[in-house]
């Protein structure tokens, strides 16, 4: 026969429905905010999925805006590199120039790698010659829309979680004082006798 009550006591379900008497009102409570607390992890994937779409849709538009105003050229080097370092990172500038509409520009281009003066370097500029950073492609939109869906689930677990942890402490906190003023009631004369019995 199995005694251990770490079994019956660890399923929310039996806690909930079950009429044993050692069951008490705190533990059908804490039961009924574990049920919600799933509940909301299951009601909220639609949610983030409609979130994800709306972001998708959005940053896919302004991602082909932004890709549709700028077009890619080659401009020359006019002075050796130099690396800016940064935490977690080392990019490198590249002072360049390059000529639109016969109107000769010049300015710092983030290059990949090192490059020397009169070496040619593509870099993406606007539809009036200035230097601008590429447009994210069609797949950075599929990523946004994933992560935001994907913290909005994450987001409201956790909350749950953290929810149904402090409603755990302060019952467990209760159960203990209720323990100590029972033990106390059965043992007043050192054990030999109780008001209760």
């Amino acid at each position: 026969m199995n005694t251990d009550p770490v079994t019956w006591r660890s399923s929310w379900l039996l806690r909930l429905i079950g009429r044993n008497p050692l069951v008490r009102g705190s533990d059908r409570f804490e039961a009924v905010v574990v049920g919600l607390v799933a509940v909301a992890a299951i009601l909220v994937v639609p949610l983030a999925c409609a979130l994800g779409t709306s972001v998708h849709d959005a940053r896919a538009a302004d991602y082909a805006r932004r890709g549709a105003a700028q077009h890619e050229l080659i401009a020359t080097v006019t002075s050796d590199s130099s690396p800016f370092t940064e935490p977690y990172s080392v990019r490198t500038f590249t002072p360049v120039q390059w000529t639109v509409d016969g109107v000769t520009h010049r300015d710092q281009a983030l290059t990949p790698d090192t490059v020397k003066v009169g070496d040619r370097v593509p870099i993406w500029v606007d539809d009036h010659g200035a230097l601008v950073a590429r447009a994210p492609s069609s797949w950075q939109a599929v990523i946004d829309a994933v992560c935001a869906a994907v913290a909005l689930w994450e987001g409201t677990i956790a909350g749950g979680l953290m929810m149904l942890k402090g409603l755990q402490h302060h019952l467990q906190r209760n159960r203990f004082a209720v323990w100590e003023r029972e033990l106390d009631d059965l043992a007043p004369d050192g054990g030999s006798r109780s008001k209760r019995w």
